[in-house]
């Protein structure tokens, strides 16, 4: 079996600019080559989107029904929280009332610098104490 490239440059006589360098003149045959192998990879890319929309829309169909399934989910599991009545007997209850409330109060720190990539010293706040790296 010949190799596709071999009998592409078995076509050509090289021209000997030096010792190291050959240069291959253009001709029609070189042309009719290039013009082909472009139109493979056109017709290969044209195939390739051809066959591979169905499984697109197949799984556009599939998400709209798991959509659809779970958008009606989402209004049975709503319709079951308006449906729920609180006892208000529950927060007189002393069991409630013995709770204790151990949050955390958290006090408000000082923000960084408007722009944290900014160079050090670039009329960005600085911190006391820090030096640019070198």
């Amino acid at each position: 079996m010949i190799k596709p490239l071999t009998i592409i440059l078995s076509h050509l006589k090289p021209i000997h600019l030096s010792n190291r360098m050959h240069v291959y003149p253009q001709k029609k045959s070189n042309k009719k080559v290039i013009a082909g192998l472009t139109a493979c990879l056109v017709l290969g890319f044209m195939l390739y989107d051809y066959i591979s929309q169905p499984v697109r829309a197949v799984d556009e169909l599939v998400l709209e029904e798991q959509e659809g399934v779970i958008s009606k989910n989402l209004l049975v599991v709503l319709d079951r929280i308006e449906s729920i009545k609180l006892d208000e007997k529950f927060f007189e209850n002393a069991a409630f009332l013995s709770l204790q409330d151990f949050s955390v109060v958290l006090t408000p720190e000082p923000t960084g610098r408007p722009n944290p990539f900014a160079p050090i010293g670039s009329g960005a706040q600085t911190t006391t104490g820090s030096r640019p790296r070198r």
